[in-house]
């Protein structure tokens, strides 16, 4: 399984750099921050498909720079590919926004070619368990993974509960 998962990890880098190679645009890619096992299911499949809404919602009048789009699923879980003919710093800027402030955005990982979050001296992201440097809790396992996967639903669930509440979504 792990292997799997690495292997999916470096296809999707190749794929990244032939896209961003082939159009020389910068590549927009969407995943989601699950913990291991199985990724490939419709609860995942919609959380990166939201991932992506928002960010084309918040480019609003700037969606006629995408060149190319790309979904596919892999052993690492859904992802999507966007070629996009903007500034790549505006892209990251863009992705950064709904990543800190949607309130599934600790579950998005949108990331551009060329561009990281250190570069825009942004701060790491935190933990979903116990809000510390996400990286350090990682590194030292200081939670199961049975732990991360209940904050994910619970993250979820409280979500659905207010856009239900707010009319927006019906389950």
């Amino acid at each position: 399984m792990l292997k799997d998962i690495l292997d999916a990890r470096e296809q999707r880098a190749n794929r990244r750099e032939r896209l961003e190679s082939l159009y020389d645009r910068p590549v927009v890619t969407f995943t989601i921050n699950i913990p291991g096992g199985e990724k490939n299911s419709p609860k995942y499949n919609w959380l990166c498909g939201l991932a992506v809404e928002e960010y084309l919602e918040a480019m609003g009048d700037r969606k006629g720079a995408i060149e190319y789009i790309e979904e596919r699923s892999s052993a690492d879980g859904p992802e999507t590919f966007l070629v996009v003919n903007e500034d790549p710093v505006a892209l990251k800027k863009t992705g950064m926004e709904i990543e800190e402030n949607h309130p599934l955005g600790r579950l998005f990982d949108i990331d551009v070619t060329g561009v990281s979050r250190e570069g825009l001296c942004r701060p790491l992201r935190k933990c979903i368990v116990c809000h510390r440097d996400a990286v350090d809790c990682i590194v030292g396992r200081r939670h199961s993974r049975q732990e991360v996967l209940d904050a994910v639903d619970c993250l979820i669930a409280n979500w659905r509960g207010m856009a239900c509440r707010a009319g927006h979504i019906k389950i």
